[in-house]
């Protein structure tokens, strides 16, 4: 399957081309195929092939071979794909912290599990896999947790919006080339200036936007999902847009049709009457006609006659 995925590889210092040759060489090595990659300012931008070359690209193995001080970033909406939502989760399961139900998952799938987020008061369970693939088999066959048989209809893919957020300044509503303050250097990860992310050291996380303890780019930001349902109202409100638009072109294409097909009927009725006319008149058998006059006197043949036509 095609991916459309976009994957930074993060470095300190600035891209070259010797740094780039040592990227495709080990990319080369470890069979994963790409389609194009770009530079950027502090590191290289990977296309992968495919999901499975961008899963190869995030794995473990792949980030110890890279060359210290190259670490791939991967993309929030990579990190969704990997992650599956259980729906509708039985008390007992929430009532055990993320750590024994992740132990409880690597025991039960022997797979390896990345992450695990419960929210007890919604039932739902969410879990982050290393890779796409794992994800997708998950969801398609269903699991078993704690003896809990969880169906495929349980289970969703998480949901990723695309919001509008500035890489320069980090607030929303604008993109980094359209950033107003071209000098701003502020971390994502600590919220302080002074540096950016790739230079962070600090072990402390603060939010650039609405200040509470996390990264900048956290999907637990307030604000962050604020501008998430602002992106979903707006596409739901396009989508019945478009729906709305089909259904009119569907009421328009009936009636049209519907106008047709009456004038088709209307026309066969005429053509029917037309022909059980003529029929009619075909097979009506000759009408005899009667005198005007019915008293008029009755001719009789005489006797002599009647001898000769006899006799004839």
């Amino acid at each position: 399957m095609a991916s459309t995925t976009k994957i930074k590889i993060n470095l300190e210092g600035i891209p070259t081309l010797t740094r780039k040759q040592e990227l495709y060489s080990l990319m080369f090595g470890n069979v994963i195929h790409f389609v194009r990659i770009v530079d950027s300012r502090n590191g290289y931008i990977v296309l992968p092939k495919t999901s499975q070359d961008a899963d190869k690209l995030m794995s473990p193995d792949f980030r110890r071979k890279l060359k210290t001080r190259c670490e791939p970033q991967m993309p929030l909406e990579t990190k969704a794909k990997m992650t599956i939502v259980i729906k509708k989760v039985d008390s007992y399961i929430t009532s055990h912290s993320n750590e024994e139900i992740k132990e409880e998952l690597v025991r039960q799938l022997k797979l390896q599990v990345d992450e695990v987020y419960k929210m007890p008061q919604h039932g739902i369970v969410k879990i982050r896999f290393p890779d796409i693939q794992t994800a997708n088999k998950i969801k398609e066959q269903g699991l078993i947790l704690y003896n809990y048989s969880i169906n495929p209809a349980q289970i969703e893919e998480e949901r990723f919006t695309r919001v509008i957020q500035c890489m320069n300044c980090y607030e929303y509503g604008h993109v980094k080339g359209k950033c107003t303050k071209k000098n701003s250097e502020k971390c994502s990860e600590c919220g302080q200036t002074g540096h950016r992310f790739t230079a962070c050291k600090s072990t402390t996380k603060k939010c650039l936007n609405c200040g509470g303890d996390h990264r900048t780019l956290s999907g637990a930001c307030p604000i962050r999902r604020k501008e998430i349902t602002k992106v979903e109202e707006k596409k739901q409100e396009k989508q019945v847009q478009k729906e709305n638009r089909l259904l009119s072109e569907v009421v328009k294409n009936t009636a049209k049709a519907t106008a047709k097909v009456e004038k088709t009927i209307e026309k066969t009725a005429k053509a029917t009457a037309e022909i059980t006319k003529t029929a009619i008149k075909e097979t009506q058998p000759p009408i005899m006609q009667l005198p005007n006059n019915l008293a008029a006197p009755v001719l009789s043949v005489e006797s002599d006659d009647k001898e000769k036509y006899d006799g004839q």
